[in-house]
């Protein structure tokens, strides 16, 4: 499956005067292109200013869309610029961040964002982020133009309900080019926040096991389950690093799950996990 690559571009006339688009140099696009091995497409979205009033509607706000890399061949760079194409969009503070939002959302978790926040104070960033539809491993970057180097910045949420995260990864020079963390995403975005989980579990002993609480201290949740066997000690070792809870549950057929003869839907855990009841099914395989 191919990666898209979206770059949101904003553009703020107020603090950089008219007719300046402060884009990032073409070698920190390609830098930044190469680093994560992309093929796709870039999207410009240029604001006519960041602030706190509703902008009036403006009819000469544009979209630009046009390939970072074509797809058949990776060497071509930005500078194709017959790729172009411009739709007609409204582009005021609101409606655009919930076209990003929304676009963000109807993508799959592979696609990357690379949006522009050159001239924005970080209050202003975080309350614009925290309306994202963002999921724990989304690859959403941001970049703000300075003197010499182009800071970026990684945004994220551990769970819808959360506010967003925002922290620096990197930089940019034309002497050092793209310097980036070198720890995994994983590792930068171990800390879960305290979110719970609901997970679905099957007999496995001395694997893993679930037995109905003897009190409610055991569980946390009326009729739900306390997990107990060396998979479950690993299991709880994990809630303690990454700082999340969980509550236990059982499938009612007590299977692992099976397609019905809908052809569609299934049984078991794996149907739970299909009608989004738990977040997660944990089973031992013995063979």
């Amino acid at each position: 499956m191919r990666t898209a690559f979206w770059i949101s571009i904003l553009w703020s006339l107020g603090q950089w005067g008219l007719g300046s688009t402060m884009l990032p140099p073409l070698k920190f696009l390609d830098d930044f292109v190469q680093e994560h091995s992309l093929l796709g497409t870039v999207l410009y979205i240029p604001l006519s200013k960041f602030s706190n009033d509703i902008i009036p509607y403006r009819k000469q706000a544009r979209t630009k869309v046009m390939k970072v890399v074509d797809m058949d061949n990776p060497k071509i760079r930005k500078q194709n610029r017959q790729n172009i194409v411009d739709l007609q969009v409204v582009l005021d503070l609101n409606s655009s961040v919930s076209f990003l939002a929304d676009m963000i959302g109807s993508q799959t978790n592979n696609d990357y964002w690379l949006i522009g926040v050159t001239g924005m104070n970080i209050p202003v960033i975080k309350s614009i982020l925290d309306t994202f539809a963002m999921v724990l491993d989304d690859q959403i970057y941001l970049y703000d133009i300075q003197d010499t180097r182009i800071i970026l910045y990684e945004a994220y949420k551990v769970h819808a309900t959360k506010k967003a995260r925002f922290q620096r990864i990197g930089y940019w020079s034309t002497s050092e080019r793209l310097q980036i963390q070198n720890d995994e995403i994983w590792q930068r975005r171990a800390d879960l926040e305290g979110i719970e989980f609901k997970i679905a579990t099957l007999y496995s002993p001395p694997y893993l096991t679930a037995k109905i609480p003897i009190n409610q201290s055991d569980s946390g949740a009326p009729g739900s389950y306390a997990m107990a066997g060396m998979f479950a000690d690993v299991f709880l070792n994990l809630k303690e690093i990454m700082n999340f809870t969980f509550v236990v549950t059982k499938p009612e057929d007590e299977q692992w799950g099976a397609v019905n003869s809908d052809g569609i839907t299934w049984s078991g855990m794996v149907g739970m996990l299909q009608n989004k009841e738990i977040d997660m099914g944990m089973n031992v395989n013995k063979n």
